[in-house]
Order: structure tokens, then sequence, then C-alpha cells
């Protein structure tokens, strides 16, 4: 969501993904799988959306029986549950960034 909010103001990715890698934001998601999955449109991250899903749904459960204040993994759950409701659970867990660009109308390049 934040590489697609910079991209609405006009920023390309991959000049938002080398600021990124330059400073303390750098991470295996910014350094690997951004550029190798998402950029060249394979989404295929070799595991499930619903397997994904499902992951999200046991770390909900703890949450909100330890820290039920928590706000952003329950969030998290709704999107990815909005998301294979749309795409079904057998398409690979990457296509949450696709799904995500349908959302704000623009792609990720």
């Amino acid at each position: 969501e934040g590489l697609l909010a910079l991209t609405m103001r006009g920023i390309d990715t991959k000049v938002a993904l080398d600021a990124i890698n330059s400073s303390s934001g750098r991470n295996r998601a910014t350094e690997m799988i951004i550029p190798q999955f998402v950029n060249d449109r394979n989404f295929d991250l070799g595991f499930d959306l619903g397997l994904m899903l499902k992951d999200v749904r046991i770390g909900t459960s703890l949450i909100k029986k330890h820290f039920p204040e928590a706000m952003v993994l329950p969030n998290v759950e709704k999107v990815y549950d909005e998301c294979v409701s749309s795409l079904g659970p057998n398409v690979p867990d990457g296509e949450i960034a696709r799904f995500l660009e349908r959302k704000a109308g623009k792609t990720l390049s």
C-alpha cells in the first residue's frame, strides 16, 4: 500500500525502492520480493493465498486472546479475507499485490 501511495503521487516504484533500500527501511521484501515478483509481474511466491489467510487467522486469534486492543493484524486479516473471497484460496499469495493494485487503480512497475 505504501508503494502504491507513492505511485499515485507519481513516484516510480524503482526510485522508491532504491530510496528505501538505501535507508534503515531496507528488508527482504524491498530488496528481493518486490523487484523479483511484483515488478516482473510474477506473483508466485511459492505459497497459496488461502494458506496465508489461515496463518493470519491463527495470529489474529492469538492477538485477540492476549492483546485485544491490537489493531494491525485484525485489519490485515480483513484484507486477506477480502482478497481470498475475490480471487480464491489457491492462487499465489503474491496476488495480494495485484489485488491491492486493482483497489488503488494503479500498477506497481
